[in-house]
């Protein structure tokens, strides 16, 4: 089925939201009846207004007669004025308590998809993050979010239409049963007229949706390295990378709006047309009064005026609806690549030996790690080396448990990881990557990532730790100074040394480092290689590093080339099955 399809969508949002629905539909319901009280208050109005002669209105005039005589209210014109005015009112007063309540349930929706969005892209597993775009997760997120809400609002909207064309539909029976059928079959032959446009309007929706996503992915892409762009003046080239999208969305927009504008403006000419061939038949072929068509006429249009308002908000709802199914899409791939966080957990506050046993790993069929075996002991400092693509990082990420193994095993104190929670074995470790993960936020935030367990002692002490606490503490608002967008503020060295101080505020067990001196010169590298020599015996240290600096102060140097040590680790090797924790 279409992403644009909207009996689906309807029936998704009645199952996803009833209580909130129903409340609605009820609301809208008694404001229909109001309505339709004031209506059929109309019909002896009417009659009193042409000097009394009986119009055709069957038994209406005496059901309101005595509707008015139960309220209170006396059937004469001012009485029936009452009536109406009352009646508008009150549906008016109804409806709009119903719109607050559609307003509740957006804001409602929008904040389920987004938390579930978030919550499953954070329980997801790395792998899944390696092979997609961020522009699609922030995509889905804002904008493909508000058109979601906007479509659900539009969902009550088709509501209230309803509820009033049942209403119109009910008094233009009571007057004329003729009136209605025409009506309703003028409504189904608009429907089959303009049906070609309204498909028009949810194909252009599809198309924004996509072409939203991609622009969406391009434009993150693209500012994400606007920093050599504009150092090489290369502005004016980097445009008509998005030029494609941005062209393709303005095409699909314009579709949508003459789609719409089109299916408005065309279905005036037919109601006037229909309701001029429905008088004239009725007087010249039916031989009806003239006055008495007029209380008929005015139903004919309201009802069918409602059917057009119906096709309308179906196309405004077939053109969002794919958004809605794109966020929706999202959160169930991201559900179904979660990863098992279960196990029996590791001890607080020890610091685990860790063993790589023939630990082979690859990435498209391509091994970055061949049969690899080593041991690090509980508080050792190994630097890690060697060329480019010999799989440094990866043997972080499998350390850490990010990724799993294709075959052997990784043991934490003879324990298989596989066996073990991991989300309590990544509690243990500090990550400090090259690529810095800086907020534009204060210092503390970057510090704490808003983990409340993190005081501002706390934060302190590791910013002591990692040896930047003397900048921070002469700053004039302290660990409360915004350190600009990521991190322009401070120098390489400042950004690196925040960066590992965030690492050691989980006060960690084990401290992965990838890469973390390369953009430094020689005097900053140094302190911060003391910094790490200072560490090491408290925590277990894993650094990659191409610096000389960082291998002099390491207990053990490992090179890796090509996935293998360039010299084989001599040691007992236990079997083990390969890692499942993750997928």
């Amino acid at each position: 089925m279409q992403d644009s399809s909207v009996p689906k969508l309807l029936k998704h949002f009645v199952a996803t939201y009833p209580v909130r629905t129903a409340t609605i539909v009820v609301l809208l319901s008694v404001a229909g009846l109001a309505e339709g009280i004031s209506v059929m208050a109309l019909l002896p109005f009417v009659e009193l207004a042409i000097g009394g002669h009986q119009a055709e209105s069957g038994g209406v005039g005496d059901v309101v007669s005595r509707l008015a005589g139960t309220l209170g209210v006396n059937p004469s014109l001012g009485g029936l004025l009452i009536l109406i005015v009352a009646g508008i009112a009150a549906k008016a007063a109804i409806t709009l308590v119903a719109m607050k309540e559609v307003g509740y349930a957006v804001g409602r929706m929008m904040t389920d998809l987004r938390r579930r969005l978030i919550s499953s892209l954070m329980a997801a597993r790395w792998s899944y993050f390696v092979a997609r775009p961020l522009g699609t997760f922030a995509n889905a997120i804002g904008a493909e979010t508000i058109r979601a809400g906007a479509t659900y609002q539009q969902a009550a909207r088709l509501a209230a239409a309803a509820v009033q064309a049942a209403v119109y539909g009910v008094v233009t029976v009571l007057v004329s049963w003729k009136a209605a059928l025409f009506a309703i079959l003028a409504g189904l032959f608009g429907a089959a007229v303009f049906h070609r446009v309204v498909a028009a309007a949810m194909r252009s929706g599809e198309r924004q949706t996509a072409l939203m996503r991609s622009l969406a992915v391009r434009t993150t892409d693209t500012l994400q390295g606007i920093k050599p762009i504009k150092a090489m003046a290369a502005e004016e080239s980097a445009v008509p990378l998005l030029d494609h999208e941005i062209q393709e969305l303005d095409d699909a927009q314009r579709d949508q709006v003459w789609s719409a504008e089109l299916l408005r403006v065309a279905q005036e000419p037919l109601l006037v047309l229909l309701l001029a061939l429905g008088i004239y038949g009725a007087v010249e072929i039916g031989g009806e009064s003239l006055p008495a068509l007029m209380v008929v006429a005015v139903l004919f249009y309201r009802l069918f005026n409602r059917f057009q308002v119906m096709q309308e908000i179906y196309q405004q709802i077939g053109t969002g609806a794919s958004a809605y199914w794109s966020v929706y899409r999202l959160c169930g791939e991201a559900e179904r690549e979660g990863e098992r966080c279960s196990g029996g957990g590791i001890p607080i506050g020890r610091v685990p030996r860790i063993e790589l046993d023939a630990v082979t790993y690859a990435y498209d069929n391509n091994d970055v790690l061949r049969d690899l075996s080593l041991s690090i002991e509980p508080g050792e400092f190994v630097a890690v080396t060697g060329t480019s693509g010999g799989g440094k990082t990866t043997l972080l990420d499998i350390v850490s448990g990010l990724l799993s193994p294709r075959t052997g095993c990784v043991r934490l104190d003879d324990r298989d990881l596989g066996d073990l929670d991991l989300k309590s074995w990544r509690g243990k470790i500090g990550y400090v990557p090259q690529e810095m993960l800086l907020l534009h936020d204060s210092i503390f935030r970057n510090v704490s990532l808003g983990d409340e367990t993190i005081s501002r002692t706390k934060a302190e002490a590791a910013l002591r730790a990692a040896g930047v606490w003397e900048v921070v503490s002469a700053l004039p608002e302290g660990m409360d100074t915004v350190i600009g967008e990521r991190g322009s503020r401070f120098s390489g060295g400042q950004r690196q040394r925040i960066s590992l101080a965030r690492a050691l505020a989980r006060e960690p067990a084990l401290l992965l480092l990838d890469e973390i001196t390369a953009a430094l010169d020689e005097e900053t590298e140094r302190g911060v290689c003391a910094t790490l020599r200072r560490l090491a015996g408290k925590m277990t240290i894993i650094a990659v590093s191409h610096q000389p600096e960082m291998a002099r102060v390491a207990d053990r140097v490992i090179r890796l080339e090509a996935g293998r040590l360039d010299s084989p680790m001599i040691g007992p090797s236990t079997s083990c099955t390969g890692i499942t924790h993750a997928k």
